[in-house]
C-alpha cells in the first residue's frame, strides 16, 4: 500500500486508507470476540447466583430435618 503511494505519490492518503481498513478489521474481531463472550459470562454468572441460592437455602433444609427428629 506504501509502495503504490509513493509511485503516486499520495502517501499520507495511503497510510490514512489503510489505518481505516485495519480499524474496521479491528473493530470487527473485538465485536466477534465479545458475542463469543457473552454465552459463557451469562452461564458463569447463572453458576455463581445458583451457588449463592444453595447456600442460603441448604441451612433451611437442615432445619426441617432436625425438626422432623424432634
Amino acid at each position: 500500500m506504501i509502495n503504490v503511494g509513493e509511485e503516486t505519490g499520495a502517501v499520507s492518503n495511503s497510510i490514512k486508507n489503510t489505518g481505516i481498513i485495519y480499524e474496521k478489521e479491528l473493530k470487527q474481531y473485538v465485536a466477534n470476540i465479545m458475542s463469543a463472550l457473552e454465552p459463557i459470562i451469562i452461564v458463569f454468572v447463572g453458576g455463581m447466583v445458583g451457588v449463592i441460592v444453595l447456600a442460603i437455602m441448604m441451612p433451611f433444609f437442615e432445619l426441617g430435618k432436625v425438626a422432623k427428629n424432634l
